[in-house]
Formats: structure tokens, C-alpha cells, sequence
């Protein structure tokens, strides 16, 4: 597929403004990710997309003994210690996403059980790299990553 750019200086003014017609709005990406085996971690644990891109992020909880559930939480920037501490301090069987964190998610799967996969979709926002965690108590202090949006 040619860029936008490349259609400007190959085609006259008209098809041109038609071609990049096609390039404007937002790309459609779906990236994928699952719990490593029985390890409390994310594989991957470095994602990439574009701002404003609009993004299906779907997730696997693999393995075969860790029967907690899983979810993967994309954080507001500099708000993962926070989030992490008020979720580990979340009482027993909970997701760990509260009132006193919740307004720091700027989306999030639904919690995954073994074996299944869940998924969500949102608007990237704007360029930098953000913090993504399961939020199940104790699970973030591993199981973390960077989703990295140009």
C-alpha cells in the first residue's frame, strides 16, 4: 500500500485529495497478548500503536496451573505505583480496580479466566508510552508492560 505521502507527488491534484481520502481517520489495530504459561508476566510485555488509532487489544490467559484470573489494565501516565499499591490493597477476590484507582484506566480487558480470552477496544491517546498491568491484587508487581503509542 503506498503511503499518503507518495500519492501527493505521483498523482494530479484530484486523485491525489481522493487517494488520501483513504488515509485519513483513524488505522484499525488489534494487538494481541496472553499470561505467559503459569508465570505471572505478559507475552508480550512491550506493545506498539499509533495515536488515535483504533485499538482491539485481546488477550489469552494461558497456562495450566494458575487458575486466578487475569486482566490487562492500560494506566494513565506516572500512575502505575499508585494504582498498583491501592489494588494490592484491594480485599480477596477482587479485580483490584476500586474507586480510589479506577479514574487512573484508560481502558481495560474484563478479568480473563483460565483458559478463555477476553478482549477490549478503545481510541489511542496521545503519543508516549503508558503503563499497562493486570490489576489483580499482587499480580501487577510482574505481570506489566508498556503499550508505546507514536
Amino acid at each position: 500500500m503506498e503511503s499518503c505521502g507518495a500519492l501527493i507527488g505521483r498523482r494530479p491534484l484530484l486523485a491525489a485529495l481522493i487517494g488520501l481520502a483513504g488515509c485519513a481517520g483513524p488505522a484499525k489495530i488489534t494487538l494481541r497478548l496472553a499470561s505467559r504459561g503459569d508465570e505471572l508476566a505478559f507475552a508480550p510485555d512491550r506493545l506498539a500503536c499509533g495515536a488515535g488509532d483504533r485499538v482491539t487489544v485481546i488477550f489469552h490467559h494461558d497456562g495450566r496451573i494458575v487458575h486466578d484470573p487475569h486482566d490487562w489494565v492500560l494506566l494513565k501516565p506516572g500512575t502505575m505505583k499508585k494504582f498498583l499499591a491501592v489494588a494490592d490493597a484491594a480485599p480477596e477476590g477482587s479485580d483490584g480496580v476500586t474507586a480510589a484507582n479506577a479514574a487512573m484506566v484508560l481502558a481495560r480487558t474484563p478479568p480473563c479466566s483460565l483458559g478463555h480470552t477476553v478482549q477490549v477496544t478503545f481510541t489511542a491517546p496521545a503519543a508516549g508510552d503508558y503503563d499497562f498491568a493486570c490489576s489483580i491484587p499482587v499480580h501487577g508487581e510482574t505481570m506489566h508492560g508498556i503499550l508505546t503509542i507514536s
